[in-house]
């Protein structure tokens, strides 16, 4: 492989056995960037470079190259679609940037709603002090997972800071009738 991109480093047969290489000798460094290469070469592979640097939490850089991509206009059939978008807000959310996470967290739940970006949706709103809009998010998020202790947990902040006291306390209660905790205690006093 190194032979044959040495004499053409645009020999697309060769970046893509290098990545399929180093993904088998489990070195994700180097496997990404030699997709890399190959989706420099192949615009229409930009969208799995993304999926690629998302799959091995490069945040940061999956966001610069999806920047770049959406400034020349590669991703925008990807941006319609629930998982693309998904991928896109769940890194934002990682980057701490909850306005950019929030547009395509609930673009993608529109298209295909999730109990797990509802509550990344609620983390979002909760970060930015949108105690209502995070409360809208969490309220649909137990309706699909009625016992989710992540969702309760975060439902008695949100309903002490919407002083929601009684309401605070009737989802702390679920959480000791179903779990241990002793972070509750301190909430419901």
């Amino acid at each position: 492989g190194d032979m044959a991109l040495e004499l053409n480093p645009e020999n697309t047969n060769a970046l893509y056995l290098m990545t399929e290489l180093y993904d088998i000798l489990d070195d994700g460094e180097r496997s990404a960037f030699y997709f890399g290469e190959l989706a420099n070469l192949n615009p229409e592979l930009k969208s799995l470079e993304i999926i690629k640097l998302y799959d091995m939490k490069k945040y940061k850089e999956l966001i610069e190259t999806f920047e770049e991509g959406k400034a020349d206009g590669i991703f925008n059939s990807a941006l319609e679609d629930e998982l693309f978008n998904s991928i896109i807000g769940m890194s934002y959310f990682h980057l701490k940037q909850p306005y950019n996470s929030l547009k395509f967290l609930i673009y993608s739940d529109k298209l295909k709603g999730e109990m797990g970006k509802k509550a990344t949706i609620a983390k979002n709103y909760f970060d930015l002090y949108e105690f209502n809009k995070a409360y809208k998010y969490l309220k649909e998020g137990l309706e699909m997972e009625p016992l989710n202790y992540s969702l309760l947990f975060l439902m008695v902040e949100t309903n002490y800071f919407r002083k929601e006291y009684i309401q605070a306390i009737e989802y702390a209660n679920t959480i000791l009738k179903n779990y241990e905790n002793e972070d509750i205690y301190r909430v419901l006093a």
